[in-house]
């Protein structure tokens, strides 16, 4: 048995983000990622950053409402590391402050030094792929909770993997989960709450998928929120590709999102024929919910065990299989 785990080096802006820098570092350890950092920027600890991004697996961007400390290349040490990381080809994900221009940080910086800010923010907004903005510090814990498995699936990566002692050591493991998984499991006629009321639905019924993204036309950035309306063997045919085998939770956002992102700007120029692009293309959690627990009543796509993280393992049945 094997228990992988992954390096972040995160990236800062600087003071103004040092609560959400903790929060964030306290959500990754929780995860189990190992954070890496520098506060504190200088032309001494450039050498110590690099060498953590070297041997870290991910870099996370977390930008404020400020640029930072500037280096003797008149560049921010964020957006160097940022340059840094990939040259070394390390996969970047970012989480930017939504509002930064009413923050007291943004306002205080010369104006020459905003216009750096402005034009490495749109730089980040519209080259990292996985880039998130966040509202405060909740909203940031919630979309790193959210989206950091995501991200495993797109990029994965080498990670670090401790080997667990004895052959013994491993079987009584191993033992033990069997018998937790025997006790966890409950009847078939004892359905969880949320599916007591719940119908069951045809292959042929219409579900209104909602979602929001971030959109672009020439001059301006919209948040706009979209309805997709698809049949539930739309929906199974979308989860089919990863779902015929037991997949953890985590695939029911990726999948989905997956196909959103596809179809986002073509559904949403036909009321905005002036976007040019999307981007933070993402289903809203009452959708996700619903699509979970509608599968599971009607028996289609179904909890089947825990992998070796304890995350909960779901699996098309053949009953799903055979309407496909």
């Amino acid at each position: 048995m094997v228990d992988k785990r992954y390096q972040v080096f995160i990236s800062t802006s600087g003071l103004d983000v040092s609560d959400a820098y903790r929060t964030l570092c306290q959500t990754l350890v929780i995860m189990g990622y190992f954070p890496w950092g520098v506060e504190k920027r200088s032309s001494k600890t450039a050498t110590l950053a690099r060498r953590q991004i070297d041997e870290s697996d991910y870099l996370i961007l977390l930008l404020g409402a400020d640029y930072g400390i500037l280096s003797s290349s008149d560049m921010s040490y964020m957006q160097l590391e940022y340059i840094y990381a990939l040259a070394r080809q390390r996969p970047v994900i970012a989480f930017v402050l939504a509002e930064p221009r009413a923050m007291a940080s943004y306002q205080q910086m010369p104006p020459a030094i905003q216009q750096k800010f402005e034009l490495f923010r749109q730089q980040i907004l519209h080259d990292v792929h996985c880039v998130y903005t966040f509202d405060d510090i909740t909203d940031l814990e919630f979309k790193a909770r959210i989206h950091m498995p995501e991200v495993l699936l797109r990029y994965p990566a080498q990670g670090w993997i401790r080997s667990y002692g004895t052959r013994l050591l491993q079987d009584e493991i191993k033992r033990l989960r069997q018998r937790v998984e025997q006790l966890e499991v409950k009847p078939k006629n004892h359905l969880p709450a949320a599916m007591l009321n719940l119908v069951t639905v045809q292959c042929t019924d219409v579900f209104d998928l909602k979602y929001h993204m971030r959109a672009y036309d020439q001059t301006d950035e919209h948040r706009l929120k979209q309805v997709k309306k698809l049949t539930w063997l739309s929906i199974l045919h979308i989860l089919a590709q990863f779902f015929s085998t037991p997949k953890p939770e985590t695939y029911f956002v990726y999948c989905l999102n997956r196909y959103l992102e596809k179809v986002a700007l073509s559904d949403v120029m036909i009321s905005h024929p002036n976007l040019i692009e999307v981007s933070e293309v993402n289903i809203t959690t009452q959708s996700l919910h619903s699509i979970k627990v509608q599968l599971q009543k009607n028996a289609w796509i179904v909890p089947v065990g825990r992998d070796h993280h304890r995350y909960v393992l779901w699996k098309m049945t053949p009953k799903a299989l055979e309407m496909l």
